[in-house]
């Protein structure tokens, strides 16, 4: 019922828009209406996976293992789509070529249980120009008291930063206090938007989050994947990257860097399951 109501409401913006276009109003009420139907769209989509990640995380604490939330954009996972062929961090050259899943197996070496969950559908609230508070409840259903670790790769599709360090902090704010048990590491630009880059760092600094500065490679073709470059669908087949904006992207010597850069952040230690265990007991 929920969703046949969301979808309701979906059609009903998207008449307005038509509307609006008739009578030529003002851009900015496009572009409102436009962001409304992204949130919509992205809670009707990550409804049933996010109640399934919150399960398998009270699952796994309880037996010991440990969660990890990635929050981010197409860099953190891309569907598919004309020119993208598997659902995992553009542009690997697979699936296990991108740093969330790095990073993953890197945890696993400590603790061999690990619920890893990528979402990337946030990325609504890197385009959006107003009330960019209003998209955070689209991670409420993800965040809990259960995340060992959270990394927030976020801010290249920012646009418009008139706002954008104060959405940014009141971002990692609502994520520590929705997950109060999480270490928590934000990953710094891959691409150059004037003073975007300092306003995250700023913002995370202010917030007491740790920083995985990946300013070395940022705008580095060498770590992108480049036009041409060859990369496995998920049907098995070698595809061939044409699409410029996907070429952009990290490639595996950039997605190993991103890794490698949160992995230098994470305290292991909080990791092992016999010391985990111990504090759970005293407490």
């Amino acid at each position: 019922m929920k969703i046949l109501l969301a979808l309701a409401a979906v059609m009903a913006v998207m008449a307005a828009i038509k509307i609006i276009r008739h009578e030529r109003r003002q851009d900015s009420e496009i572009q409102k209406l436009r962001e409304n139907v992204e949130l919509l769209m992205a809670k009707i989509e990550s409804a049933s996976e996010a109640e399934s990640f919150t399960q398998n995380c009270v699952k796994t604490l309880l037996n010991g293992g440990v969660n990890y939330l990635a929050i981010g954009n197409s860099i953190t996972l891309h569907g598919l789509c004309d020119y993208w062929w598997s659902k995992c961090g553009m542009a690997a050259s697979e699936p296990s070529m991108d740093y969330v899943h790095i990073v993953t197996e890197e945890i696993r070496k400590y603790n061999k249980s690990v619920n890893s969950y990528a979402y990337s559908d946030f990325y609504v609230w890197e385009i959006m120009t107003h009330d960019r508070a209003e998209a955070i409840t689209l991670l409420d259903s993800y965040l809990n008291e259960s995340i060992n670790i959270i990394t927030i790769q976020l801010g290249e599709n920012v646009l418009d930063l008139s706002t954008f360090e104060s959405d940014y902090e009141y971002l990692l704010m609502h994520i520590k206090q929705k997950s109060p048990n999480a270490q928590i590491i934000t990953v710094s630009d891959f691409w150059n938007k004037g003073e975007r880059d300092n306003m995250k760092i700023k913002a995370s600094e202010k917030c007491g989050v740790h920083i995985a500065d990946i300013s070395a490679i940022k705008e580095n073709p060498d770590y992108m994947c480049g036009i041409d470059s060859k990369v496995k669908g998920e049907d098995g087949e070698m595809h061939i990257v044409k699409h410029a904006g996907a070429a952009r992207h990290p490639g595996d010597k950039g997605m190993k860097y991103i890794a490698d850069k949160i992995i230098e952040r994470i305290d292991f230690t909080e990791l092992n399951t016999h010391k985990r265990k111990e504090h759970m007991n005293h407490e």
